[in-house]
């Protein structure tokens, strides 16, 4: 399900992702991506900062989150490689990268 690493912070999977995205509270770990960018994320590409729509607040630089689309569908998960403040502002470089893609959307329901 999930990995815990040497600085303490959790690699999780896929599958331990979708059984966390059912807490709202999770939701705050998440990234969402616009649907441009949906298809390629989900194939296992990396998350560039022009395509990210909105940002949780609970995201910070070397923590692994969740990439959503807009309908709130798990795509991948990665590593988040630049500050949540400057992921949706920055034009360019890579905000997030992607570990696991999902192949497609799975629709996770918050309970």
């Amino acid at each position: 399900m999930a990995t815990i690493r040497e600085d303490g912070s959790v690699a999780y999977t896929l599958e331990c992702a979708k059984y966390l995205m059912r807490s709202k509270e999770f939701r705050k770990n998440c990234v969402l991506v616009n649907d441009d960018a949906a298809r390629f994320v989900a194939e296992g590409r990396s998350l560039f900062a022009k395509h990210v729509v909105a940002v949780g607040p609970n995201v910070k630089v070397g923590l692994d989150v969740p990439l959503l689309d807009k309908e709130g569908r798990l795509l991948a998960v990665g590593r988040a490689m630049l500050p949540r403040r400057h992921m949706s502002s920055f034009k360019s470089g890579v905000a997030v990268r992607v570990r696991e893609g999902a192949g497609h959307a799975y629709k996770c329901s918050a309970t």
